[in-house]
């Protein structure tokens, strides 16, 4: 687990914040099983759709995960984003949350989560 970035303040519908990171993997001979950017935010939706979260790693397809529809609503979300192609450093890579025009994030906070196997 890597941490990637932590926001207090707020971030307004249609307002992407982005975070370019990188992963530092201690072993020289390693293979990536999988990797998930575990994403922690409180949220605040004026009922009006769209309430989601739009997140895109890289040149990776954006996905909007999307919140409990219905009237105006606080609340906290945890996800875990599946990301294709982990940048091992010295490469880097941007992570960008972009909350929809019904939705607004306060608080937020994104860590990588990877699984690997190594040759000692």
């Amino acid at each position: 687990r890597f941490h990637i970035d932590g926001l207090r303040g707020m971030v307004n519908g249609g307002t992407a914040t982005s975070s370019v990171f990188s992963v530092s993997m201690p072993e020289n001979s390693y293979s990536i099983k999988n990797a998930f950017i575990e994403i922690n935010a409180v949220y605040n939706t004026t009922g009006t759709a769209p309430n989601g979260i739009i997140v895109q790693v890289g040149s990776e397809a954006a996905h909007t995960h999307t919140l409990p529809s219905g009237s105006a609503s606080v609340g906290h979300i945890s996800f875990f984003h599946p990301i294709n192609s982990l940048p091992v450093s010295p490469s880097t890579t941007t992570l960008s949350i972009t909350p929809q025009s019904g939705t607004s994030l306060y608080i937020l906070s994104s860590d990588i989560i990877v699984t690997y196997g190594y040759t000692p």
